[in-house]
């Protein structure tokens, strides 16, 4: 009797370990999609430094791996050089991969880069089936990094998620939305796994974006330390602007006009740490929105700087939806929208949450 209860136990977990190979499969391949300009050009050095000190000990190259039995993943590698080529190569190469997978198979699409690298990844790909994501963080903001508990500053353990990680069933954002300064009327559909930001937080973010572009360099940003940009530019941004009211449908509740922070996020932070919805869960239903109401100058400034330090808001509402509308008072110019670090889009929008739309490889829970 005292032996049979052991061996009981050892076949159950025996089944249970069965039933979760079956349930996730096995990765059979890996792709590197690598966006060496992201990071203002050191993901290039940083993704040098990971091949050889790093990759070597975890992935093998596809050709060398037909002779290989040490039980390395298979991996291809390819760069970026153009905005949107992220989407099409990790569509293209995962239609090509579905041709010769065998069952059980799982890909595996690691985005090497920032938010904005890994957001063009998964743009094209919700619930896909036998396909998984993963994230090497050598970006700036690597929000989506931070939510999946992905160490920022150590490439061997982020390394070790990619072979070992948790599935996360993570949701996102479907965004339909204007597109900025377009000749004729023109709507974008698009994926957030991020961030979506309107009005302050938007124009903020175009600030940096035309930085970070080149389009126009700001002086100031190239004297300002990385950690502290995004601060700088939303507090600076609140000081320097106008703020048009933005108007909030919320599911089915009655139509709001706010003033000042609107955003949602995959996450619980946001614009490179910060703290903005605590509470929020990726693998949650609803998503989350933080918004702020004030038309008064310097208490729009104290709200700022309380969350660039990490300061309790409660002054911030947060609250969850399932569908949100977002437009500009009639008669008044559009708002501007950024989805995921593009600051392209302007109001009107319609933005629903997407539960379970992608599964990622995360870090344990503490």
């Amino acid at each position: 009797m005292h032996t049979v209860l052991p061996v009981c136990r050892f076949c159950l977990l025996v089944c249970l370990l069965a039933l979760s190979l079956v349930s996730w499969g096995q990765v059979s391949e890996v792709l590197f999609l690598v966006n060496p300009a992201s990071r203002h050009g050191q993901c290039a050095e940083l993704w040098e430094e990971f091949s050889h000190t790093v990759k070597p000990k975890y992935f093998i190259s596809r050709e060398e791996a037909e002779n290989n039995t040490d039980g390395r993943l298979p991996y291809m590698v390819k760069f970026t050089e153009a905005n949107g080529q992220a989407s099409q190569q990790a569509s293209r190469f995962y239609e090509e991969w579905l041709q010769r997978r065998e069952a059980q198979d799982q890909l595996l699409i690691a985005g090497v880069g920032g938010d904005g690298t890994i957001s063009e990844i998964v743009r094209e790909l919700p619930y896909r089936e036998h396909l998984i994501f993963g994230v090497l963080p050598f970006g700036s903001g690597n929000d989506i990094a931070r939510t999946l508990r992905i160490p920022l500053y150590n490439m061997e353990e982020a390394a070790q998620i990619l072979i070992h990680g948790t599935p996360v069933t993570y949701g996102a954002y479907h965004v339909t939305a204007k597109r900025r300064l377009a000749q004729q009327e023109s709507s974008a559909v698009l994926m957030a796994v991020d961030e979506v930001d309107a009005g302050l937080s938007a124009k903020a973010g175009l600030w940096k974006y035309q930085h970070d572009s080149r389009t126009h360099i700001s002086p100031l940003l190239l004297c300002t330390p990385r950690s502290m940009v995004y601060p700088v530019v939303n507090i600076l941004t609140t000081v320097a602007n106008s703020h048009p009211q933005l108007q909030v449908t919320q599911d089915d509740a009655p139509a709001r006009n706010i003033r000042g922070i609107f955003t949602l996020s995959c996450g619980p932070t946001c614009a490179g740490g910060v703290p903005l919805i605590p509470d929020m869960d990726p693998e949650q239903d609803e998503g989350m929105a933080a918004v702020t109401n004030n038309q008064w100058l310097p208490r729009q400034l104290v709200t700022m700087v309380k969350l660039a330090t990490g300061a309790s808001t409660p002054e911030v509402e947060r609250f969850p939806f399932r569908q949100i509308s977002l437009n500009h008072i009639t008669g008044h110019p559009p708002i501007a929208l950024q989805v995921d670090g593009e600051p392209l889009y302007e109001t009107p929008a319609k933005i629903v949450r997407m539960a379970r739309a992608y599964t990622f490889l995360g870090g344990k829970a503490p």
